[in-house]
């Protein structure tokens, strides 16, 4: 526990589950609660918290486990500019892995990176919460008056301003490779059938995917097939938050914890242990939070996927009885 600024203390802890039925873990997280600081840094303190969603393999996901920290502490915005700097790391990453790609003839392997940095900025007495997401695994910020706080929007091929680019770049997003039109250009009655088909698909489990490639997520690291055919990207979609007393901890999860848990039912479970473990250091009520998600997660019925759960806890030292 590491990370610390006037007013909070915050205790990390994080969880992986290979889950009800894959044969293999392709998720890899990282927790680094001493990152460096620089000549002239915007901040006295950081840390980082963060979740790779491999697929096609674990190669992407495992280079993203070694390698991310390391890049982002040697990019040039590297504290002055942290948006910057995780936006830049994302694209030097990928860059660096479809050369292992290609080297290793590994056209498939692709990964989620979902990244949530912790900042106690000079002068400010909370830290910042800056997360950079590419793909489909999620942040929130549990809040202890109000609905979460979402931190990331997931980047899927049903999202209609992603669908949108793909088909921009070339590409189209389907149920399998077969070409169909985007949605915006139906007419008549083929948009209302074509609405009432994918609500039936969703209830079936069945997602919608970019092609060339088959891939779920609208961005990701990695897929040497979908980046040379440019229809994925590897840009992140970047949200800053200055924390406040009102916010209890922050999770980072794959979407074995998001395609089956609400963000709102994660929270209330979130809520239910820091209840339970009120007087506890904020590290022990990491390790309950995370280990409580992840159960949740395996429980329910649709589970079918690795899932994977990082948790920060803030524990509020002139404000503790908001942790409720």
């Amino acid at each position: 526990m590491s990370f610390a600024t006037a007013a909070c203390r915050v205790g990390y802890h994080a969880i992986s589950d290979i889950g009800n039925v894959r044969k293999t873990n392709e998720d890899t997280f990282v927790i680094e609660t001493t990152l460096p600081v620089v000549s002239n840094d915007i901040a006295a303190a950081r840390a980082l918290v963060a979740v790779f969603d491999g697929h096609g393999g674990r190669r992407a996901a495992d280079f993203l486990q070694q390698h991310f920290v390391q890049f982002f502490t040697d990019d040039a915005a590297y504290g002055y500019d942290t948006a910057e700097a995780l936006r830049s790391t994302c694209r030097r990453i990928d860059a660096a892995f479809l050369d292992v790609a290609v080297a290793a003839g590994s056209v498939n392997d692709g990964s989620t990176a979902i990244v949530t940095v912790l900042e106690h900025l000079h002068g400010q007495a909370t830290p910042r919460a800056t997360t950079a997401n590419v793909g489909d695994s999620r942040a929130i910020l549990c809040r202890a008056d109000i609905s979460p706080e979402p931190l990331s929007k997931d980047q899927v091929a049903a999202r209609d301003d992603e669908a949108l680019r793909v088909y921009t770049s070339g590409g189209f997003v389907a149920y399998k490779n077969k070409f169909r039109a985007h949605s915006r250009h139906l007419t008549g009655m083929r948009r209302p059938m074509r609405e009432a088909h994918e609500a039936w698909m969703q209830s079936l489990g069945r997602p919608l995917r970019v092609y060339p490639g088959g891939v779920m997520c609208s961005r990701s690291i990695g897929d040497l097939n979908c980046k040379e055919a440019k229809v994925l990207i590897c840009d992140p979609e970047i949200s800053q938050v200055q924390l406040a007393p009102h916010h209890t901890c922050l999770i980072v999860a794959s979407d074995g914890l998001w395609g089956v848990v609400t963000n709102k039912k994660a929270q209330a479970k979130a809520r239910a242990v820091l209840r339970d473990l009120a007087q506890n250091d904020s590290s022990a009520q990491a390790a309950g939070v995370s280990k409580a998600l992840a159960k949740l997660a395996k429980g329910q019925l649709e589970s079918d996927d690795n899932i994977t759960v990082a948790v920060a806890v803030f524990g509020w030292l002139d404000n503790v009885e908001l942790i409720e």
